[in-house]
């Protein structure tokens, strides 16, 4: 009986010095790894023991006590692995081993050629791209939001800005030079696709008498520039969907493309994006209850360089917005909306020229636009308290052009310890705007008919 318990009792509860670990190491190909050291270490004890696997990848310790011990593996061109095991029986474990790998990264970092800095000291305030793309937007995604976020910057409620509350017809906009101020002086003439920016800069006082029009501020907007590296963006391509009417209510995709057409010559860069918004009016009948609206904007940008100090530069800037059934409501029904539309295009060309120590610049900008606002029909508008009937009774139709060319030089010369920068030049501008209004008689009654 005593012979027999001893028995069960080394069976089942192993004594000290009686237990073994042991293991196979593999890569990653779950092939066995040879000639691989093996370290153990008991956490407690603090003892050491080293081992090397076998040609089949195999390890064993033996004569081990109860305990929680550390394996670590290690092989040159390999990256070391570890683990900690608590033995209370005799067990054997794997390891997989992952090769070394050198990882290299090519990071091109492109600046505009500035052999001169054609810019006076002055207060300026910077938002970068990475702000004006990721701030939370309400509606259209508009870079003019994310200059809010600066001090004495604020956006009206007719989307003007104002700048240390100055009125909105003297702050002046500029796109990589290009004068993209309304002609009427209303804020900025062109919707510039966010994606295409790389920052802005507001000049708040102190800058270059060239641009004394804009009294209340400078916007400068710069463009992405394409390096030799081929880049592709798309972002927001999922459209929403109305479950209730089961249809698209919104779609808003944004695309950027850029990258070498002759490598170290000639580079692009395309920025398109897309707003097309669907709203539906309670309570009005089904077919005649719809708003749409489309805005769609582009910017194609071309930049050769003829030698690192002669760089030309085309700028083509399109925009386009379409709202119908304007003015839809129980009030008016759909006869009595109307359809609007507006497309403007700027074609830009920029001449940048170093000659020794003088920057010769030429900018050649021609826009055009045109807007209409036009009833469904030519029916008499009859407007009762309650509802209207009839088509709207104004037809609207307008149009714009201008052409505008700037001339500058810029220079450095040296007196002694003293550096002179000098700049100086001259702006061109020739607008031309048409309106015409078409209105037709209309008819108002009262409750009584009258």
């Amino acid at each position: 009986m005593l012979f027999y318990t001893t028995l069960v009792f080394s069976l089942f509860f192993p004594t000290a010095d009686e237990l073994s670990l042991s293991g196979v190491v593999f890569d990653l190909n779950a092939a066995v790894v040879s000639d691989v050291r093996v370290m153990l270490e008991h956490t407690t004890g603090r003892q050491q023991w080293t081992a090397t696997t076998r040609s089949d990848g195999a390890f064993r310790f033996d004569h081990l006590a109860l305990g929680t011990y550390r394996v670590k593996v290690q092989k040159e061109g390999y990256f070391e692995n570890a683990t900690e095991v608590r033995l209370e029986t005799s067990k054997t474990i794997e390891f997989t081993l992952a090769p070394e790998e050198t990882l290299s990264q090519e990071i091109e970092v492109v600046a505009r050629p500035e052999p001169i800095n054609t810019d006076s000291v002055s207060a300026q305030n910077t938002v970068n791209e990475q702000v004006i793309q990721n701030i939370p937007y309400t509606g259209r995604r508009d870079f003019l939001n994310a200059l809010t976020l600066m001090p004495g910057v604020l956006r009206d409620n007719n989307g003007q800005l104002h700048v240390h509350g100055s009125r909105g017809d003297q702050v002046r906009y500029e796109l990589d030079g290009i004068n993209v101020t309304d002609t009427s002086g209303t804020g900025i003439s062109s919707r510039i696709p966010i994606d295409s920016i790389e920052s802005v800069d507001i000049d708040l006082a102190g800058y270059s008498a060239e641009f004394g029009k804009g009294s209340g501020g400078i916007v400068r907007v710069h463009s992405q520039f394409a390096g030799n590296q081929y880049r592709f963006n798309l972002t927001d391509f999922i459209p929403g969907i109305n479950l209730h009417e089961r249809t698209i209510s919104d779609f808003s995709p944004r695309l950027l493309l850029s990258g070498p057409v002759v490598q170290g010559k000639l580079w692009f860069m395309y920025s398109g994006s897309l707003r097309y918004v669907r709203t539906f009016i309670d309570d009005l009948p089904k077919h005649e209850n719809l708003q749409n609206e489309t805005v769609a904007d582009q910017l194609l940008k071309l930049q050769w360089n003829l030698r690192e100090s002669h760089v030309l530069t085309l700028s083509i800037l399109h925009n386009s917005e379409y709202f119908g059934n304007a003015g839809l409501s129980m009030l008016r029904p759909l006869e009595t909306t109307t359809n609007a539309l507006q497309r403007a295009r700027t074609l830009a060309l920029s001449d940048r020229h170093v000659a020794g120590r003088t920057l010769l610049e030429t900018i050649l900008q021609w826009t055009r636009s045109h807007n209409s606002d036009l009833a469904k029909g030519e029916a008499p508008l009859e407007a009762w308290p309650d509802r209207w009937s009839g088509n709207f009774f104004t037809d609207r139709r307008g149009s714009g052009q201008r052409l505008h060319v700037a001339q500058t030089v810029s220079w450095e010369r040296s007196a002694g310890r003293l550096q002179h920068r000098l700049k100086a030049g001259g702006e061109f501008d020739h607008v031309v705007s048409d309106l015409w209004v078409d209105r037709r008689p209309f008819l108002l009654f009262n409750e009584a008919g009258d």
